[in-house]
């Protein structure tokens, strides 16, 4: 979901290959015990998701975006 996350700051993104499903299940399975073991980062990842959610996701921002768009066609 790299339109909703971001790599390194909200959460991890593991690359997904139909050709190659052992290597994509081998990286999950890293990443989700890497978070496990690092509190500290699950919680700064919790924290920079909220943020992005509340900032760039919420309905006054997705309102706003909304009526840019429409402004820019007039």
């Amino acid at each position: 979901i790299p339109e909703v996350v971001v790599d390194g700051t909200t959460g991890a993104l593991v690359h997904y290959d139909d050709n190659d499903v052992e290597t994509f299940e081998r990286d999950i399975a890293e990443a989700v015990n890497k978070m496990v073991a690092d509190r500290e980062a699950a919680r700064k990842f919790g924290l920079a998701g909220r943020e992005r959610a509340i900032n760039d996701f919420s309905w006054a921002t997705i309102a706003q975006q909304t009526i840019d768009v429409y402004k820019s066609l007039m």
